[in-house]
């Protein structure tokens, strides 16, 4: 299987092992990686990530990626991504930062968060490039994971399912006071004439800071599948 192509959803889905399907949970993450899929399920904080929040009866988690033979749906369900309560953007590569536009827009999703509502999925941006810079898209998400994400999945569902759907405002004011969670729209910066920033006001209490460092257990593969890039291989971490 290594090197052929995959042609949809059910080659996919039918050459993987360990596949999570759930339904009936309360709430729907969709976890994008903005890449194609034999890249993205190589990739172990994605696959920890899968299996953390599938590992919760209160929550359901499937998976997207930026692959035209995929499409812009879910893989497991084949539900539109912006169908969802939460879509979860997972990037590690500062170009994927443009795959996350592209999804965004392929989705018939406003680009901007402000433009967005409540009927529309929480973006949540993680990964590398979350943690050494969000910037770049900052206006486009709602709420950004600073540092690991394993027990910061948790903590963004259990303050999710506090809230009634349409109260936004009130999650994002809840998750800017929480450390390891920066809410982009409560930092407002000013610039000089040159464009540096001269200054940076906000309202969030914790300031976007990371976490305190938690233990996890060791990441390993989820799934595995003859269509990574490692075919066929579980990895650990």
């Amino acid at each position: 299987m290594a090197g052929q192509r995959y042609r949809g959803r059910k080659s996919v889905l039918s050459a993987e092992t360990a596949t999570i399907i759930k339904s009936g949970a309360r709430v729907r993450v969709c976890l994008v990686f903005p890449n194609k899929y034999s890249t993205a399920i190589s990739n172990l904080g994605f696959q920890t990530i899968y299996r953390e929040l599938n590992d919760r009866p209160d929550t359901c988690c499937e998976r997207g990626f930026l692959d035209p033979v995929l499409g812009f749906k879910s893989l497991e369900s084949g539900t539109p991504f912006g169908q969802f309560d939460i879509l979860a953007f997972s990037v590690s590569f500062e170009l994927d930062l443009l795959g996350l536009a592209r999804v965004l827009a392929e989705s018939r999703m406003p680009l901007l968060s402000h433009d967005r509502d409540s009927s529309q999925p929480l973006v949540v941006l993680g990964g590398v490039c979350a943690t050494s810079n969000p910037e770049p898209v900052a206006d486009f998400v709602d709420v950004v994971v600073v540092g690991e994400g394993e027990h910061a999945a948790h903590r963004l569902i259990d303050r999710v399912l506090r809230y009634d759907a349409r109260d936004r405002s009130s999650l994002l004011s809840d998750l800017a006071a929480v450390p390891g969670f920066y809410v982009p729209r409560f930092v407002r910066p000013a610039y000089r004439a040159d464009g540096t920033i001269e200054k940076i006001e906000t309202d969030m209490p914790e300031d976007g800071r990371p976490a305190q460092d938690e233990p996890s257990d060791p990441a390993f593969s989820q799934v595995v599948t003859g269509y990574a890039e490692f075919p066929n291989t579980f990895l650990v971490e």
